[in-house]
């Protein structure tokens, strides 16, 4: 894991740069909208390097109810920066969905299967991320069965996905009868329900194919987690009917064998489904939040440690509810929690509601490269001077840092990133509530300035050079 804060993000490559877009005001007033990524569920993200990229997922709307994030739309999230930015990559191949798994096979971010407005789906598209170009992938033959709520993970160039809810499968899905299994959702008309089916996408060949496997495997579920350590992959949890499970499985990726519910040390988790379990360090993954078989919105977090099978309760509750979010790790290891629904989902008489807060989770304490590089920003009124004696990288990241400022062209300020567990962010130059409360009101006050002189400037050409006013 790289953790040198001064490294140089994806997104200043030529190929993103020219997809940038910026807010602009020549239309009329800038919308927050415009300027920081809205709040969503069932979206997709990825870091890479010090960046969080975010795609699609859906929001509920005042007026036209629930709505999908627009397609052609990528943002990235920078931590150190402080920013959101927004990216509209060239090509095509996605569409609107919710519920899909991403992966990552280098150079290309693969996002799979997901629900439509007309129903499930097993397309796939990618991001060329060298090129920031959609585009689609037509595998060749047979595809697995149209889900959502279904995860991935990668293995040189394959891609595993594990499980999910979806269509019945067909004659034309691969599918082994003997050895799969469906489970039908009753009390509904439509053919769909539970899959517990463990296939892979070669990425050289695009192809689909099943993937033999020995030892006792994961029931179906959906809304599960999966996490990949090395050369293990770890399935917590998901809903399997009417049961949100609390189950712990290994895939040993070498040997493809399962371990069957793991017998773990320490109480764990309850049962849930639509939470996250994300890779944090060499040994340890952190679970966050879900949805319980009590249909609560959890707020909890734990820590797993892999090599000793422990489970480690950090925190009970932490003011922040989430599910269906998504949790990545970035390159300093910052575990960056972005969306997800801040309510009860499933309570039809409450309208959703979407964070688009990022919160963070971090171990160890922020390294003294990255403190004393945010210490030469917060005290560039003084230091500014003395930044083109500092090494390229560092004086690279602070003029970054700079450009990030006056590239919003913004009149209101949020604060986008809470420290959820670990070192505080106030540590970091990354605006909290106070300061952004402080900046708007300053805000206000100057443009009511601004209408006082044009309100005394409009007084006074009333008034002829003799002193009396013209009658209006």
């Amino acid at each position: 894991m790289n953790k040198n804060v001064s490294m140089k993000p994806l997104t200043s490559l030529q190929s993103w740069v020219s997809c940038k877009i910026l807010p602009d005001n020549n239309e009329g007033p800038i919308t927050p909208d415009a300027i920081y990524c809205p709040g969503r569920v069932g979206h997709v993200a990825v870091c890479i390097r010090d960046e969080l990229f975010v795609w699609g997922g859906y929001y509920q709307n005042e007026q036209w109810g629930t709505v999908y994030c627009k397609k052609a739309e990528v943002w990235v999230y920078s931590l150190d920066r402080d920013r959101w930015s927004r990216y509209f990559p060239r090509g095509a191949g996605s569409r609107h969905s919710s519920g899909s798994c991403s992966t990552m096979v280098w150079p290309y971010w693969y996002v799979l299967c997901g629900y439509l407005a007309r129903g499930y789906t097993n397309i796939i598209w990618r991001l060329n991320m060298l090129t920031c170009t959609f585009e689609s992938v037509r595998p060749q033959g047979d595809a697995i069965s149209p889900r959502d709520k279904t995860v991935a993970w990668a293995l040189d160039s394959r891609i595993f996905v594990l499980g999910g809810y979806g269509s019945v499968p067909l004659m034309c899905h691969i599918w082994d009868a003997e050895e799969d299994i469906y489970v039908r959702e009753p009390m509904i008309e439509e053919d769909r329900g539970w899959l517990d089916q463990l296939a892979a996408f070669d990425t050289l060949t695009q192809t689909w194919a099943l993937v033999e496997t020995r030892g006792v495997s994961p029931l179906p579920r959906a809304a599960h987690s999966a996490v990949r350590v090395d050369m293990a992959v770890y399935i917590f949890g998901g809903r399997l009917a009417g049961v949100r499970m609390s189950d712990l499985h290994r895939l040993d990726l070498q040997s493809f064998t399962w371990s069957g519910a793991l017998a773990c040390n320490g109480d764990g988790p309850e049962g849930r489904s639509w939470h996250t379990m994300t890779r944090i360090n060499e040994k340890n993954v952190i679970l966050m939040g879900g949805y319980s078989d009590s249909n609560e919105i959890l707020d909890d977090l734990w820590m797993l440690n892999v090599e000793s099978l422990t489970w480690s309760l950090l925190q009970q509750h932490t003011q922040m509810p989430r599910l269906w979010h998504t949790a990545c790790t970035n390159s300093m290891g910052d575990l960056l929690i972005f969306g997800g629904c801040t309510n009860n989902i499933l309570d039809i008489a409450s309208p959703m509601e979407s964070s688009g807060d990022v919160l963070t989770v971090r171990l160890e304490p922020y390294s003294l490269e990255r403190l004393s590089m945010h210490v030469l920003w917060k005290s560039r009124p003084g230091s500014w001077a003395s930044w083109r004696s500092l090494p390229r990288n560092f004086r690279n990241w602070l003029e970054q840092r700079e450009k990030a400022g006056w590239e919003m062209n913004r009149m209101i300020y949020r604060c986008q990133a809470y420290s959820m567990y670990g070192p505080s962010l106030t540590q970091l130059s990354v605006l909290q509530p106070g300061q952004a409360d402080l900046i708007n009101k300053s805000i206000v006050d100057i443009v009511e300035l601004e209408l006082e002189k044009q309100k005394d400037s409009q007084d006074k050409s009333t008034v002829d050079d003799s002193g009396i006013p013209y009658v209006q």
